[in-house]
C-alpha cells in the first residue's frame, strides 16, 4: 500500500495533480478541498497522503492534502454504492468541518445538496459515517463540534452587542452554518442582511 508520496508537484488542476517522485511522475485523482490547499504549493516539494485502488478495469491512485480527508474517504468508500468517484465529489462539496457537522445534526439535506447523492444514499451516508466515525475512538468529531458550537456564540454574542435580539438571530445563524458559512464576519454580515428583508 502507498501510504503517501514525498516530491515536487508539477500540475495542478481541480480533480487531477502530477506528482514527480525521484524522477518518476504519479497522477493523482483529488477533490477540490486538496486543489485548495495545494494552489499556492505549485513547484514545491510536498507531501501527499495516497490510496491507491485496484480495480478490474483500472489501477487508481488518489491525493490527500490530509490524514483526515483521507480517513474520511476511506469511510465513504465501504459504503456500499458509494465509489471513489462520488467520495471525492462528496469531499469536494462539504469540508471536513461540514461534513461532522452534518453528521452530528443528521443532516440529510447537506449531503443530498451534493451532485448525484440522493436522499437514500445521504441516509446511509449519516448512518454509517456516523457509527464509524464513533468507533475510531477519536475526539475528532467533538472538537468539530466544539469549534463550531464556539463560532455560533461568537456570532450571537456579536449580533447581540449591536443590538439585535438573541432568540432572533440563534435560527439564522444556525441557517448560514448549516450551508457551510464558518467564518464569524461572513455570518454576521449574512444575518444582518437577512435581517434588512
Amino acid at each position: 500500500m502507498i501510504e503517501y508520496l514525498k516530491g515536487n508537484l508539477i500540475k495542478l488542476e481541480p480533480s487531477f495533480m502530477l506528482l514527480e517522485c525521484n524522477g518518476i511522475g504519479y497522477g493523482l485523482k483529488i477533490a477540490l478541498s486538496t486543489y485548495d490547499v495545494l494552489q499556492s504549493k505549485l513547484h514545491q516539494n510536498i507531501l501527499v497522503y495516497t490510496y491507491f485502488q485496484v480495480r478490474e478495469d483500472a489501477h487508481l491512485l488518489y491525493g490527500f492534502a490530509s490524514e483526515e480527508e483521507k480517513k474520511i474517504f476511506l469511510m465513504l468508500i465501504g459504503i456500499s454504492g458509494i465509489g471513489g468517484n462520488t467520495a471525492l465529489t462528496v469531499l469536494s462539496g462539504l469540508s471536513t468541518q461540514e461534513i461532522y457537522y452534518a453528521l452530528e445534526q443528521q443532516n440529510v439535506t447537506a449531503f443530498q445538496s451534493i451532485k448525484g447523492i440522493g436522499e437514500k444514499t445521504a441516509q446511509r451516508i449519516i448512518l454509517e459515517l456516523k457509527d464509524k466515525l464513533k468507533t475510531l475512538k477519536t475526539s475528532q468529531l467533538s472538537t468539530k463540534i466544539n469549534e463550531i458550537e464556539q463560532l455560533k456564540m461568537d456570532a450571537i454574542q456579536g449580533l447581540v452587542h449591536m443590538g439585535l435580539k438573541k432568540q432572533d438571530v440563534e435560527k439564522r445563524v444556525d441557517e448560514l452554518l448549516k450551508q457551510g458559512i464558518n467564518k464569524i464576519d461572513e455570518i454576521i454580515r449574512g444575518v444582518l442582511k437577512l435581517n434588512k428583508k
